[in-house]
């Protein structure tokens, strides 16, 4: 019984060593580029359809919709985060299609991911009663706000 609880305490303290070791910030790593800015924010965008998918899935077939709560809520901080990675230097490169809009009408632009967040969380209230008539609703209300923002600011 002895010999189990010492190796337990031995990875422990390695693992503990090994943690100390991971730089305390993410400024520690340094500086990120644009074209890296560029790509995460095209990385969380893609992840996004299949959500949509599911959660239109689940309106056309009249399914629960209380399981899209937590997704409603993720695609909620994502778009919160998403409206920071325009910063100015990332208008061109990585293939993106993101608009000169983006930058020249930014009170435009954020005005837009504010209708998008609001859209987000009404879903997610209306998937956690599992209201199937709320979410359909505000799932077409979330949809035109995505429509909405990809027409001023994406690139086709």
């Amino acid at each position: 019984m002895r010999a189990p609880l010492l190796l337990a305490a031995a990875l422990m303290s390695l693992s503990g060593l090994a943690y100390s070791q991971i730089p305390p910030t993410a400024a520690a790593i340094g500086p990120v580029t644009p074209a890296e800015i560029i790509a995460a924010r095209q990385g969380g965008q893609a992840m996004l359809p299949g959500q949509v998918a599911g959660m239109k899935a689940a309106v056309d077939t009249g399914a629960d919709v209380k399981p899209f709560a937590a997704a409603a809520r993720a695609m909620d901080k994502w778009d919160q985060a998403f409206v920071t990675l325009f910063p100015p230097g990332t208008e061109t490169g990585g293939n993106t299609k993101a608009k000169p809009e983006i930058w020249s009408d930014r009170a435009g632009f954020l005005k837009a991911a504010q209708n998008h967040q609001t859209a987000l969380q009404t879903l997610a209230t209306a998937a956690d009663a599992n209201d199937k008539p709320a979410f359909a609703t505000a799932f077409r209300d979330m949809t035109a706000t995505c429509g909405a923002c990809h027409r001023g600011y994406l690139a086709r």
